[in-house]
Order: C-alpha cells, then sequence, then structure tokens
C-alpha cells in the first residue's frame, strides 16, 4: 500500500516543527498467525528552516523502518519496534510511529545542501554578515597550560 504524507498528517500532531513537507511512504504488511509486522519504506521531502542561514530548504528524507505487532492479553511495548496489542483489537493507529520515523531521518543540523563543487547554497547575503561577526576570540591564559597536557593509554 502506498500513500503520500504532507502537511495534513504533520497538522495533527501538537508542536510540530513541520509545517510543509511531501512524502511517499511504501508499507507493506506481512499478517502471520501470532503477529503482523509493518515495513516502512519511507522518502521525500521536508521543508526545514536552515540553522546558518533562516532560509527554508526542502531536506530530502529517506529511509526504511519496521514495526512488530504482536497479538497478546494487554496492550503494551517490549520496546521500540515491538508492540502488543489484545487478539480482539481489529485496529491499529501507526500515526505517531509514523511521525516519530520521519523525524528521526532528518539530520540534527539543518543546512542548505552543497553543489558539486562544494558551495553551499545558503543565502549569500546572510553568510557575508555572518562571517563580517565572526570575531576570533583570544583564548584566555589560563588554559594554555592545559594544552600542553598529553594522555597516554
Amino acid at each position: 500500500m502506498e500513500f503520500v504524507v504532507d502537511d495534513k498528517f504533520f497538522n495533527e500532531f501538537k508542536y510540530t516543527e513541520i509545517t510543509d513537507a511531501h512524502l511517499k511512504v511504501d508499507l507493506k504488511i506481512d499478517k502471520q498467525a501470532t503477529m503482523m509486522v509493518f515495513s516502512f519504506d519511507i522518502h521525500g521531502y521536508v521543508n526545514c528552516v536552515c540553522d546558518r542561514c533562516l532560509e527554508v530548504y526542502p531536506q530530502e528524507v529517506a529511509g526504511n523502518e519496521k514495526i512488530i505487532v504482536k497479538f497478546g492479553d494487554d496492550k503494551s511495548e517490549e520496546d521500540d519496534e515491538v508492540k502488543i496489542i489484545p487478539s480482539s483489537q481489529n485496529q491499529i493507529d501507526i500515526s505517531q510511529d509514523l511521525y516519530e520515523f520521519i523525524i528521526l531521518m532528518m539530520p540534527l543540523k539543518r543546512v542548505h545542501p552543497e553543489d558539486k563543487s562544494g558551495k553551499s547554497f545558503c543565502n549569500p547575503e546572510i553568510i557575508k554578515i555572518l562571517n563580517k561577526l565572526n570575531v576570533q576570540q583570544n583564548s584566555d591564559p589560563r588554559w594554555d597550560a592545559l594544552k600542553n597536557i598529553s594522555f597516554k593509554n
């Protein structure tokens, strides 16, 4: 089963930082006698704010994840990948899991990608201002003695 995850999906979550996205999710469900395995193939983009120049850019997101749902007596979670639901339950909500998968696929440091020559797509005017404000800090002489310490195993 293939479906699209976009802004409507992310608007359902409180305090989400994602406001614009277009992702395709290919979900395969392997149903067995005592469990189901949900395999997610996620790919697309999420619009992010660049940490360097503060402009919005499309961040590519791609990855594969899976959830194992076992049937048991009570609803619980063994770990992040394995959930236990009652045998009588006929529905499972995977939206929170899918949201977390997408968030975890995004890089911690979000900056514009570079072109083939290594030049950033960041706003050049902002980069000029940042370079102008980047002042070399002098080292504190009280810490200079620590620079000569070497640790041996």
